[in-house]
């Protein structure tokens, strides 16, 4: 996956911005390497750093010489990263999630264009905004329906191999805690008719390999929920149509889909379909991929139970890896400091009530299993 959101960058800058075709070749194995979460890349100088969980920065890519620098020196961004987990908007990235991971190798590829003296008109502030219309141009809410960009034409198109069904284990845990009265929501940041198509490639049948019906596992979906900002903020819930927002309701119902929102309302929904005495703490486990999204402001601002969902823990086991996942999310050349020595590790550590690589390492494990330790590897 991290190929492809790098190519959704590359191609819209040859294809719509008339960028050297060189840079949209495919990846290097050598470039894989310099793929990985925590780093911090800067528009201001296309520098790259990796920081510490000090938050001192412990190595940085020069743009122009091509060479890392070991120098340590404060990131400016770090106060506000312990706040919100967020980096200074407009002028730096915190790379945390698949959909940004293939930048650093997008700002090597121009340092290098920059040294051939092929793209010696374009400013760094030209460059970023052409990076950040890339992103616009793929992932607008509606871009799944009207396929612009490269991102979501390339997933419809191969399927298979962007996305793996759930495991007999994980359905049966999710039906489990229906049976024991759990409500169990599904929560994204997508928009419902990409969700959808999602979940229509995830829960099939296994012995007629068709769609099954989600509903059997889920009480309701909500879609573009704009985390973090549905902890955050007190944004409305919208009624669909035709899997958009359509207008504004307080009144929440099983079974239906709704977009945006805020964790109040669905709480308070929560406790009255379960007839919850309000005056009774209701806990809510909510499982995650982003440290910003899912884990930071669930916790600290809704005081749920967030489990991060931190797929490089699989390097430590080899499991479900294949040899383009080994190298994309090892350290490469950023190995001085390993991901368990970022802020991203320590803040999405410090605030989960579990990490482990994903759903299906603790799906066989009975519903009222004790963790011993925060971090599970199956």
């Amino acid at each position: 996956m991290a190929e492809v959101t790098f190519e959704v960058v590359v191609k819209y800058l040859v294809q719509e911005r008339s960028y050297p075709s060189q840079l949209e070749n495919p990846m290097t194995e050598e470039e894989m390497l310099f793929l990985g979460k925590g780093l911090v890349v800067n528009y201001d100088d296309l520098s790259i750093d990796k920081v510490g969980k000090d938050g001192e920065i412990k190595i940085s890519w020069n743009a122009e010489t091509d060479k890392f620098d070991y120098v340590a020196k404060k990131w400016e961004g770090y106060e506000q990263y312990l706040q919100n987990g967020s980096s200074i908007r407009g002028k730096q990235h915190h790379i945390e999630n698949v959909f940004e991971l293939g930048l650093p190798v997008v700002f090597k590829r121009i340092a290098k264009l920059r040294k051939e003296k092929l793209i010696e008109n374009l400013t760094n502030q030209a460059i970023k905004d052409d990076i950040f219309n890339a992103f616009e141009h793929s992932y607008e809410p509606y871009a799944f329906q009207v396929d612009p960009g490269f991102f979501f034409p390339r997933l419809k198109n191969e399927p298979d191999y962007f996305i793996r069904p759930c495991s007999k284990e994980t359905k049966t845990w999710l039906l489990e805690m229906r049976k024991r009265k759990k409500f169990v929501f599904l929560m994204t940041s997508s928009n419902a008719d990409f969700a959808k198509y999602i979940l229509s490639k995830i829960f099939v049948d296994e012995k007629t390999g068709q769609p099954e019906n989600y509903w059997k596992y889920f009480d309701i979906c909500l879609a573009d929920a704009r985390k973090p900002y549905f902890f955050t903020m007190d944004s409305e819930f919208y009624t669909l149509k035709q899997d958009y927002a359509d207008a504004p309701t307080s009144r929440l119902a099983t079974d239906r889909w709704f977009s945006q929102g805020n964790h109040k309302t669905l709480v308070e929904f929560f406790k009255s379909h379960l007839k919850w005495s309000q005056h009774k703490q209701l806990e809510v486990c909510y499982f995650g991929d982003s440290s910003k999204s899912d884990v930071l402001s669930a916790r600290k601002v809704a005081s749920w139970y967030p489990v991060y969902l931190l797929e490089e823990l699989n390097l430590k086991t080899g499991g479900t890896l294949d040899e383009a996942d080994e190298k994309i999310l090892s350290n490469g050349p950023w190995e001085t400091v390993p991901l368990e020595e970022t802020p991203l590790y320590q803040e999405a550590f410090k605030h989960a009530a579990l990490v482990t690589p994903m759903i299906e390492s603790i799906s066989s494990l009975p519903l009222d299993h004790k963790f011993t330790e925060k971090i599970f590897i199956s």
